[in-house]
């Protein structure tokens, strides 16, 4: 199901977003995700290709993560994300995201009601 258009508004006029799955997919910091309108324009920006590296050079079709970031080595971070969702669904994390911000309301509404803080 696809969040309602109205909740994220400007969202389609883009060109990239970023997500965060540390903090709300409970994820190590160090998983992220950046969604681009324009691959090429990405690519364009990262990609070199060093003498060192000639003989190593990727096929049209091959996916090549250093071309797509600063990083030229890198783990398979994303491999964390997608053994969470498998694991515990999409579901649970739907779930947990649902009740911290209901105990972040409940803070706020406590909160608010408090003569001092001590």
């Amino acid at each position: 199901m696809l969040a309602d258009p109205a909740l994220l508004p400007g969202l389609a006029l883009a060109d990239s977003v970023v997500l965060d799955p540390h903090k709300w997919l409970y994820q190590p910091f160090e998983c992220g995700c950046l969604l681009v309108r324009d691959g090429h324009a990405l690519r364009s920006a990262f990609e070199i290709l060093p003498d060192y590296l000639r003989d190593a050079a990727a096929d049209v079709e091959e996916v090549n993560f250093c071309d797509l970031g600063l990083q030229l080595t890198r783990s398979a971070r994303a491999l964390k994300i997608w053994v969470s969702l498998r694991y515990f669904g999409v579901d649970a994390f739907r779930q947990a995201i649902r009740r911290s911000l209901e105990v972040a309301a409940t803070a706020a509404r406590r909160s608010r009601g408090a003569r001092r803080w001590s």
